[in-house]
């Protein structure tokens, strides 16, 4: 498996890990891995235990 990490150059610009810039076009359009939202921070919070 590859993977490809991108940076925000602080100009809204992806960049990778030397600054060079990355077309996102390819890596955005690709679903190899679907995801998903498994659990919201409020529930998440609903279901820690109470704390006396």
């Amino acid at each position: 498996m590859s993977f490809q990490i991108f940076y925000e150059d602080g100009h809204g610009n992806a960049v990778d890990g030397y600054g060079r810039p990355e077309p996102m076009d390819y890596t955005i359009d690709e679903e190899r891995y679907a995801l998903e939202t498994v659990s919201s921070h409020t529930q998440y919070l609903h279901n820690q235990p109470q704390e006396n």
